[in-house]
């Protein structure tokens, strides 16, 4: 569980692996009294499509996938920077339509994943844990 005293009260949960969970707010007042919320239920997939990109669980913990959907196999190249915009991987002998894995050898921290193919270019970040 998770305690927020301070309005506006919120929770975000990150870590979390695929799968259906059911859960709950529980309130308590000033005097002590608590109510708690009716459950609900969400699920939580590993992959996910961010900026056109098909992405696997973000936040990973070794590695994880993106995949650059496209209308047909054409040249692409990937490089990942860290949050000081230091390129730590780069490929340029990669193919859209291509599962793509990345992140293995990487500490942990935030990085910006850029794609260049077919004069397009797609940003995304990715959390290591």
């Amino acid at each position: 569980g998770s305690t927020n005293l301070l309005a506006p009260y919120d929770f975000t949960w990150t870590g979390v692996t695929a799968g259906t969970y059911t859960i709950t707010a529980k309130a308590t007042d000033n005097k002590g009294a608590v109510t708690t919320s009716a459950p609900i239920t969400i699920k939580v997939d590993t992959a996910s499509t961010v900026n056109g990109v098909i992405m696997g669980a973000n936040p990973f913990t070794d590695q994880t996938t993106v995949k650059i959907p496209y209308s047909s196999n054409v040249a692409l190249t990937v490089s990942i920077k860290d949050v000081s915009g230091i390129t730590v991987w780069e490929s340029s002998g990669l193919q859209t339509n291509q599962t793509i894995y990345l992140g293995s050898g990487l500490p942990t921290g935030i990085y910006i994943v850029t794609a260049y193919y077919a004069g397009t270019t797609k940003i995304i970040r990715l959390i290591k844990n």
